[in-house]
């Protein structure tokens, strides 16, 4: 079967309790409703009596308010905030194989390319837990000040740009517990 698909989708704006009652520093009080437009030609495929499938997936999505938690300088101030557009493309691939009545294969492999569009600030958590060390924590002023620090104006490609997975099931009759796999 192939397959086109054009869609589009929102989810609610809302607004952030930590911003209102003054604790959080960055985060805002308010957050956009998210809307998406989005792209898809496809294909799924059954071959081998059912025994083998592989399918296909080519993406594109447009956000627009693309909603995310955020990480705020002020410990326990974090909250919900957008990311005004971004832009992703990519495609998608999974099978599975039913090698023999107790043995099975399955894997995935994905390309994804996605560009932040629009100036947001926001701070990679990551890069603030490589940071922690004596002096400097979370409820430290070394660690708050780094966090203000590592909150900056972000553009560009933020996931991972391929993903793949395989896996291996034998599944086994045991003696007293039953099927098990």
């Amino acid at each position: 079967m192939i397959y086109v698909l054009a869609s589009t989708g929102w989810k609610n704006g809302g607004t952030n309790p930590a911003a209102i009652t003054g604790g959080a520093a960055l985060l805002p009080v308010g957050y956009e409703p998210e809307e998406v437009t989005a792209f898809e030609i496809g294909s799924r495929n059954t071959f081998l009596g059912g025994r083998a499938k592989l399918n296909i997936t080519a993406f594109l999505y447009d956000h627009e308010h693309l909603q995310y938690i955020f990480e705020d300088p002020i410990p326990y101030g974090g909250g919900t905030n957008t990311i005004s557009e971004l832009e992703e493309k990519g495609i998608e691939t999974e099978f599975s194989f039913q090698i023999s009545e107790s043995w099975r294969l399955d894997g995935m492999l994905s390309w994804q390319d996605g560009e932040v569009e629009s100036d947001d600030t926001a701070m990679d958590i990551i890069d603030f837990r490589e940071f922690l060390g004596p002096g400097v924590g979370y409820f430290t002023d070394g660690g708050i000040g780094l966090k203000f620090g590592l909150s900056n104006t972000s553009k560009g490609q933020r996931a991972p740009k391929n993903a793949r997975s395989a896996r291996a099931n034998r599944h086994y009759q045991h003696a007293y517990l039953g099927r098990h796999g």
